[in-house]
């Protein structure tokens, strides 16, 4: 009878060890991870703020460690050290939101496709060392935010999504800064809804090279009344910061036009977009002939290209 009351109570004491053991480390872990908005949560902070936003995805997350990726993007220290300057963001600037990856919930990755999910996870541990540096006293917004189509098993949820983000440019004037051949909006009513529309191009492979030009350009000749979204890959994530320092509201809204197309056509993935460069849909590895848009409106839209 003692030795079955003995077993009992040291069974029930290592299970309960167990319990506590696991309590705590989800506790540690959750402590070292950024607090993270939902996309919901994060569009409806841009709309009431009228913030900038700067974004970390998977491709900026990969400069910090020192990978060579992007293709479209080659090595900066300098353009990596401005990364590394951005993740350690606290705040200070209230007219900015930095927005990494909404994926340190499990119960949230269980919206996205199994691909997707397990891709996240397996980056979430990657880039452990990494989120020490953000602050663990900020609430960051989410940056896939941008992805709102293509990773979700729930494809639904895409269009109710993607008409609350065009309230951002409600009836604004809007300037797209954008790589030469991504052609936002063009073929589709994304901004049908902005006042007026101009763009800047910039280069689709290498835009940090001109990233200097560029902001001298948008502080000489765009009023601080207007729109700014940005699509250049990790140029885009610290321009935006550069420019809400210097008082305008500059959105990264990252691959939006293109989760836009993919969901007009219900793509079951990532597939070429006529007209317009994918990186994703393989369009540095393989030549495609990238047509001119005959689009006259386009052609009035831009204001200056500096390639």
């Amino acid at each position: 009878m003692l030795n079955f009351l003995y077993t009992n109570m040291g069974n029930n004491m290592r299970n309960f060890m167990r319990l506590i053991f696991k309590i705590t480390s989800i506790l540690v872990v959750h402590k070292s991870y950024p607090d993270v908005m939902t996309a919901d949560e994060t569009i409806d902070f841009i709309i009431k703020n009228h913030c900038s936003v700067s974004r970390f995805g998977d491709g900026e997350l990969s400069y910090l460690v020192g990978n060579r990726n992007p293709t479209f993007q080659p090595w900066s220290k300098k353009l990596a050290n401005e990364l590394k300057n951005l993740s350690k963001y606290n705040g200070s600037n209230e007219k900015i939101l930095v927005c990494v990856p909404d994926i340190f919930c499990d119960a949230r990755l269980d919206r996205l496709t199994d691909n997707i999910k397990n891709f996240w996870i397996i980056n979430r541990k990657k880039y452990t060392f990494y989120w020490k540096n953000f602050s663990k006293n900020h609430q960051y917004g989410d940056s896939l935010f941008s992805r709102f189509y293509t990773p979700l098993k729930n494809k639904g949820e895409a269009k109710i999504f993607i008409s609350k983000v065009k309230n951002i440019w409600d009836k604004k004037n809007v300037l797209i800064i954008e790589g030469e051949l991504s052609r936002l909006g063009v073929g589709n009513d994304l901004f049908e809804n902005a006042a007026k529309t101009r763009r800047v191009l910039a280069p689709s492979v290498n835009a940090y090279s001109k990233i200097d030009q560029i902001e001298e350009y948008v502080t000489s000749k765009i009023s601080r009344k207007d729109l700014i979204l940005l699509a250049l890959g990790p140029t885009a994530t610290v321009l935006s910061m550069r420019l809400s320092n210097l008082g305008y509201q500059a959105i990264d809204i990252g691959h939006l036009d293109i989760e836009y197309e993919w969901l007009k056509i219900q793509a079951d993935k990532k597939v070429p977009i006529e007209g317009k460069f994918v990186y994703e849909a393989g369009d540095m590895d393989k030549e495609r002939t990238i047509s001119i848009p005959k689009n006259q409106q386009y052609q009035n839209e831009i204001l200056v290209k500096i390639l």
